[in-house]
């Protein structure tokens, strides 16, 4: 009676397995016309604004490597409601530019992009400029050998003002040297987080102070790295709006080649278009291991 009831069971298995082998072949999909789709980001300080402008791929159309830039739009950027610049198209970077003082992106201001195509469509962002947190320092180095290795641990901590709710980032880069056939090298890689998040929103935990720590790991045997050195390690905070915030916290969900992932809706402040418009406001912690620069 057993090996029937299996029997059975085997073989309702194998019918429901074939009928899931159909293909589905009759869906008809909405239309979707093209949108527009920008991205801007500005920070105090900078000499040059820059955005970029392109056009969404309805899913109905084939995939591509290749974006479709617009070189031919209207964009510009407000500042309170008052000053208004536009933005020139540079060919060779396909961005969107213009030069500006110094002192042009200001905390605590409000600034709107406005962007205008060829054939009508209009979308339109704003973001406030944060202020600045210099808080951050790093609290705890720790280094162990590994065979061939050597494995830092930096221990970081900031605190974030009481009031209103914050958004941060924290990029940790690795300053490295090694030295082949007598020629010194300098570059930078991003360092790996071991414990806390690279975006945070503070919520509820407003005014508290926040660790952070990240793992640099550096080949200390010259057959394989030609003598490589930890030089020391570049820190930035970034303050960011929560447009920054909610656009990055969202890509992080996106799992593209992970065919059983849930889809994930890529977050955009542009009125009637895709992209983003933020603000964010950077502080830059230097550490040397031979001592201050």
């Amino acid at each position: 009676m057993r090996t029937k009831s299996l029997l059975y069971i085997f073989a309702v298995g194998i019918i429901f397995w074939v009928s899931c082998e159909e293909i589905v072949d009759n869906v008809d999909l909405p239309e979707a016309k093209p949108k527009l789709v920008v991205y801007s980001y500005i920070q105090p300080g900078t000499d040059t604004i820059t955005a970029q402008v392109s056009l969404s791929r309805p899913i109905t159309e084939p995939w591509s490597y290749e974006q479709p830039f617009l070189d031919d739009a209207e964009v510009s950027i407000k500042v309170d409601q008052g000053q208004e610049i536009a933005l020139q198209f540079d060919p060779n970077t396909n961005h969107y530019f213009s030069a500006v003082g110094a002192s042009f992106i200001e905390v605590g201001k409000k600034y709107e992009i406005n962007v205008k195509s060829r054939d009508g469509k209009e979308v339109a962002a704003d973001c406030v400029i944060p202020a600045q947190n210099t808080s951050l320092r790093i609290v705890k180095i720790d280094s162990v050998e590994i065979e061939n290795r050597t494995r830092y641990r930096f221990r970081f901590e900031f605190d974030d003002p009481i009031g209103a709710p914050n958004y941060y980032r924290l990029i940790p880069k690795a300053i490295m040297k090694s030295e082949w056939e007598g020629v010194e090298y300098i570059y930078e890689y991003d360092a790996n987080f071991s414990y806390g998040e690279q975006y945070i929103a503070v919520k509820e935990r407003d005014g508290e102070t926040f660790i952070l720590e990240c793992d640099i790991e550096v080949w200390t045997d010259p057959g394989w790295s030609g003598g490589e050195r930890l030089a020391g390690v570049k820190t930035y905070l970034l303050s960011t709006d929560e447009h920054y915030y909610h656009y990055h916290h969202s890509l992080e969900n996106y799992e593209p080649d992970n065919p059983f992932s849930e889809p994930t809706i890529i977050y955009t402040n542009m009125n009637n278009g895709l992209g983003v418009f933020a603000g964010y406001n950077p502080f830059v912690l230097e550490y040397w291991m031979d001592g201050p620069r």
